[in-house]
């Protein structure tokens, strides 16, 4: 493998660094044990990790597991090109394979030939030599609390990762963890955002529409309030569209 020189390092460090210092809202463990809710639209930058991976160093491919030692799903995510994929499936499915030992460890596993890979991981050497591969190795993905995943890249000869490129990979492949993190975490904070301003735009209304029906009707609020409930029931509706109704004249609360 070809060395990775000083600047790739510090672009690397530099990329880590600015990601890094958003700190997520939400833990890792969170993410990984809501993976199968979680859109593949908010999962784009594994993508672009696996894509640019490949162009820095001298390997065939690269792909993403995402989940940990303890996740009852894992998820294949990224993987370039479509063979890869298909090891990637493999190493879930029968639970073995760098990918899933790394995730165990939590740290780099590296298997420099098919024979290694045959006596430690069976399921996946043959599938590995039909598509040309030789090697593999797998780098723990870290969002600041724990694993969020690892990634596997592949090679199509002997060889283990070189120790500056590897040091490289593993910095990207953090940064893309806690970017993951990161979007995953501003999604919930606008979902609750989204729902907190719901809840609070019905109480508003429902409060307008017992201050009208009070003054109609000559009553306290909190008996508006029952009339407005109980015509909701009646009616089989929700009590923010009767309380729309009354606003806008469309319905007439009457007491009994």
């Amino acid at each position: 493998m070809e060395t990775m020189d000083a600047g790739a390092q510090k672009v690397a460090d530099a990329v880590f660094d600015l990601v890094s210092s958003v700190v997520p809202g939400r833990s890792g463990r969170e993410f990984v044990g809501f993976l199968d809710r979680i859109g593949d639209a908010h999962l784009r930058v594994f993508g672009s990790l696996t894509t640019a991976v490949v162009g820095l160093l001298d390997i065939a491919g690269a792909g993403v597991i995402l989940g940990d030692a303890e996740s009852p799903v894992l998820r294949s995510f990224g993987g370039t090109p479509a063979e890869l994929g298909v090891l990637d499936e493999i190493q879930i499915r029968w639970r073995q394979g760098p990918a899933i030992d790394c995730l165990a460890r939590g740290e780099t596993v590296q298997a420099p030939d098919l024979d290694t890979v045959r006596r430690r991981w069976p399921a996946l050497a043959e599938p590995a030599a039909q598509v040309g591969i030789t090697a593999l190795a797998a780098l723990p993905m870290r969002a600041h609390d724990g694993l969020i995943g690892s990634m596997t890249l592949v090679r199509t000869r002997p060889g283990s990762l070189d120790p500056v490129g590897e040091n490289v990979v593993q910095v990207l492949a953090d940064a893309a963890a806690i970017a993951a993190l990161r979007d995953y975490s501003l999604e919930q904070a606008d979902t609750r955002v989204h729902q907190l301003q719901t809840a609070l735009d019905s109480r508003v209304r429902i409060e307008q529409a017992k201050g009208v029906l009070a003054a109609r009707l000559d009553i306290t609020p909190d008996e508006a309030f029952v009339l407005l409930r109980n015509t909701a029931r009646s009616s089989n509706r929700k009590l923010t569209d009767v309380s729309d109704d009354v606003l806008s004249g469309r319905t007439s609360v009457k007491q009994r």
